[in-house]
């Protein structure tokens, strides 16, 4: 069976010479080596991933409810 023809990608072929991960890669953004960008909260010495609008969940939700 042959392999992902991407360096360091031994899983089997689905497309264009491509695993599945990389064939939605690349049918997706046009780049197979497209990777998501892990964003951290705005909030001050918040560690946490980013949610919506830059913020982590409860961070979004505390600043949601402020607003209301």
């Amino acid at each position: 069976m042959k392999s992902c023809k991407m360096e360091g990608c031994d899983k089997p072929v689905a497309g264009r010479g491509l695993c599945h991960m990389h064939y939605k890669r690349w049918a997706r953004h046009g780049d197979p080596e497209v990777t998501m960008v892990k964003k951290e909260c705005k909030e001050e010495g918040c560690e946490r991933r980013h949610f919506c609008k830059g913020y982590c969940e409860p961070h979004y939700r505390r600043m949601r409810k402020r607003k209301a």
